[in-house]
């Protein structure tokens, strides 16, 4: 996946929502922790 984003530029705005989702994911997953302890 990640050698196809390197390969063209049109995807720089999937790209750049791929970034933001794995974000999101990572703040879900802290606050889940946190919620969990």
């Amino acid at each position: 996946m990640p050698a196809v984003f390197f390969g063209g530029k049109k995807l720089s705005f999937f790209t750049l929502f791929d970034i933001m989702s794995f974000i999101f994911c990572i703040l879900a997953v802290q606050l889940e922790y946190n919620h969990f302890l």
